[in-house]
């Protein structure tokens, strides 16, 4: 609850208040189906931002995953002045990555990693652990006992296309 948060953070001063996903209920553009519930959330976050500016030992600090979706009056200046971008993970990243999303699976002979390293380009961490997390749905759903290349291109591709419907993705 936001304004409790604040609240608690009012009573205890020096603290940090930290807001967790915040794209999820602060923005609007992509969640439209929410967008009632959201803007009514929006406006109490943005009213309680206001008010701890006069308390100069309270931090906030908030997370999301798409700044993009955010509305412009949350992230204007004296509300949320610096703003940290973290990269897409390179290569030996997306190799460390997958290898420890993938400990202890036992993979078919046509999975290299290499091959998952270079299908996973430009994804982020959480991108990777859901195509593991997915092919490893798929394994148990399919009775399988080691993970198929094919499980990761569908899992992938889920994640990628997950916005357009399925008859509108060729198979190959």
């Amino acid at each position: 609850d936001v304004v409790n948060g604040f609240a608690e953070a009012k009573k205890i001063g020096k603290c940090i208040v930290f807001i967790d996903e915040m794209d999820k209920f602060a923005g609007y553009k992509k969640y439209a189906y929410e967008m009632t519930e959201n803007l009514k959330t929006q406006k109490i976050l943005l009213h309680e931002l206001d008010e701890i500016k006069d308390f100069d030992d309270i931090i906030v600090i908030a997370t999301g995953n798409k700044r993009d979706y955010l509305d412009d009056a949350v992230l204007r200046s004296g509300r949320f002045d610096r703003h940290i971008m973290f990269s897409r993970p390179n290569e030996d990243d997306r190799k460390a990555i997958i290898k420890h999303f993938l400990k202890g699976s036992r993979l078919a002979s046509n999975v290299l990693l290499e091959d998952l390293v270079k299908m996973t380009a430009g994804r982020s961490c959480a991108e990777i652990e859901c195509m593991v997390n997915e092919s490893k749905i798929s394994l148990v759903h399919n009775k399988q006992t080691e993970l198929q290349l094919g499980d990761f291109t569908a899992a992938l591709n889920r994640i990628i296309f997950s916005d357009i419907p399925k008859d509108n993705v060729k198979s190959d």
